[in-house]
């Protein structure tokens, strides 16, 4: 059903011009996809955070590829300081 919306329909929903219902759709859905592949909720919410940001910035036309590698690079340094956090606890 969500597909056979008008945008500009949605556009103006909670804030002027954010497009706002479609990006907490797309949150949602990104994190239980995300989910499902991981099983860690943590790691899902911070992943579809990212894709969603990047979405966003998109949105106002700022999404460069620049940007998207510096926050896929943000969200790779904190995956991998929760890994070497966690061994750390293990040992």
């Amino acid at each position: 059903m969500v597909v056979f919306v008008d945008p500009m329909v949605v556009r103006d929903a909670l804030f002027p011009g954010s497009y706002s219902p479609f990006f907490i759709l797309l949150w949602g859905s990104l994190f239980f996809f995300t989910y499902s592949l991981t099983l860690n909720y943590s790691r899902s919410f911070v992943w579809s955070a990212m894709l969603t940001f990047y979405m966003v910035l998109r949105l106002f036309d700022m999404g460069y590829l620049v940007n998207g590698l510096l926050l896929g690079g943000l969200v790779i340094a904190l995956e991998a300081y929760w890994y070497w956090k966690d061994e750390a606890q293990e040992s």
